[in-house]
């Protein structure tokens, strides 16, 4: 009887109880032409809108690749890649329809376990790859002790044999992380520790004091040193800059300015070219936009940030971006970025609907996106903003967080909380009007789950509250 929005070849979309033309209901009842127009997406469209998204980059990427001219992916840090994304991995990596396509990824493996959702995909790319067509592993360790003396003897434009003790050092000091190797290498050179003689037009290296010198075990620790250099006002602008993304423009930087983040009134373009000559970060495009040189910086530049006040500084980066930028004018990767931080501490924001508002904007775009975990924390987030006075004075916000997420946890197949999310929507004094997009999923819910013993009541309910009379009983 309630039929979700159907995408047809014809005719366009029936919205209505019974369908048009004086249907089951007849025109009496203006009620159900809007009341399913209130859900903002078919909850049945989610998945096949995924499928339908990875059939078309199969197809493209088949169309672009032939054995004269193969197509090679590359994928980095796939260990940070989210369900939606690794479900588009496989199923890319499985298509054996297209032989002309080489994917590449690369992955931390310190940075995942059995049960993190990369290994389960690699697994299942792993098992239905034939032998002919198989997966291969290539472990790419620390650098051995005689690369390690090449890469020390090039980097001097030296030979092996001159540079040999110095490398073996480097190489000791380090175990031949690559990493390591490079930043020892710079901090050698800036403590002078490493110098060009310009006498002997060669390079020169005092061995006594390298031996001296320490290496963080810890890729971050190493990194925080070389923030350390910069000043105050710098470390605390990349201390913001790290809440933004390995990638951020100078425009949202400024959004974030202000005093809960202690960079209202810096030269943010001095700030941000004296960390581009300690080599920190690094200019993209010669513009306005900046990156951080590696991740692990932007992660030290992070933890430079005191543990216990993480939540409330990235909170308050997040109520800036709101508070200057307005809401209307926040949408895209603005959007998120500002409602993500926001809700690591809602308490730095003044107004509590406006984050559960913008929640729900956020939660809209990432629906459109089919990823509906990520969409269900938006909502989620939403729902724990609001109080009673949201109850009363703002029910359209209500409405529409429990609704859509519920619609997300149904697209999870999680239907005993979606359930639980639709019977508090119930629970509350709102109109039938208001009721029908809560009873068409839990009806929906009931029907896939093969329980009509309890949709057949909750369907003559919904009826007389509608306001017709119950079907007579078969006798």
């Amino acid at each position: 009887i309630l039929e979700p929005n159907r995408k047809d070849g014809g005719g366009g979309s029936n919205n209505k109880l019974g369908g048009g033309g004086g249907g089951l209901l007849g025109d009496s009842n203006s009620i159900t032409s809007s009341a399913l127009m209130m859900l903002d997406t078919d909850i049945e469209s989610g998945p096949d809108e995924m499928q339908r998204l990875q059939y078309m980059l199969r197809k493209m990427v088949g169309a672009v690749g032939s054995p004269e001219r193969p197509v090679v992916l590359f994928l980095d840090d796939l260990h940070w890649a989210d369900e939606p994304s690794l479900a588009l991995f496989e199923n890319l990596a499985t298509d054996s329809s297209n032989g002309s396509t080489l994917i590449i990824g690369t992955y931390r493996s310190n940075e995942v376990d059995d049960k993190h959702a990369l290994i389960g995909a690699l697994n299942k790319i792993k098992k239905r790859r034939s032998d002919s067509q198989g997966v291969v592993d290539i472990f790419l360790g620390n650098l051995s002790q005689e690369d390690c003396l090449h890469l020390v003897a090039e980097a001097l434009r030296s030979t092996v044999e001159a540079t040999r003790e110095l490398g073996q050092m480097v190489h000791d000091k380090t175990l031949g992380n690559a990493f390591f190797v490079t930043a020892f290498l710079q901090a050698l050179d800036k403590e002078e520790l490493i110098t060009f003689n310009l006498g002997t037009f060669k390079w020169s290296w005092q061995l006594d004091h390298i031996a001296k010198k320490h290496v963080s075990e810890n890729v971050s620790d190493l990194m925080k040193l070389r923030l350390l250099d910069l000043s105050q006002e710098d470390q605390r602008v990349l201390m913001v800059a790290s809440c933004l993304g390995c990638e951020f423009d100078q425009k949202t930087l400024a959004l974030a300015a202000g005093k809960a983040t202690g960079i209202g009134d810096v030269d943010l373009g001095s700030s941000l070219w004296n960390a581009v000559e300690g080599g920190v970060l690094r200019s993209v495009n010669g513009g306005f936009l900046y990156a951080f040189v590696h991740d692990q910086i932007q992660f030290a530049a992070f933890c430079l940030i005191p543990e216990s006040k993480r939540d409330a500084f990235q909170g308050a980066v997040g109520a800036a971006i709101i508070e200057n930028a307005g809401s209307d004018a926040l949408e895209g990767d603005l959007l998120l970025i500002a409602v993500d931080l926001a809700n690591c501490d809602s308490s730095q924001v003044k107004d509590r609907p406006l984050l559960a508002d913008l929640s729900l904007k956020a939660g809209r775009s990432a629906v459109r996106s089919a990823a509906f975990a990520i969409s269900a924390s938006y909502f989620e987030a939403g729902l724990n903003l609001l109080d009673e006075e949201s109850y009363m004075n703002n029910m359209s916000l209500v409405i529409d967080l429990h609704t859509l997420f519920a619609q997300s946890l149904y697209c999870q197949g999680k239907f005993d909380r979606c359930v639980e999310v639709l019977d508090d929507l119930l629970a509350t004094s709102v109109t039938i009007e208001e009721k029908l997009p809560a009873y068409f999923i839990k009806l929906t819910i009931l029907f896939v789950t093969n329980r009509h013993a309890e949709g057949m009541p909750l369907t003559q309910q919904v009826f007389k509250e509608l306001g017709f009379s119950l079907f007579p009983r078969r006798t």
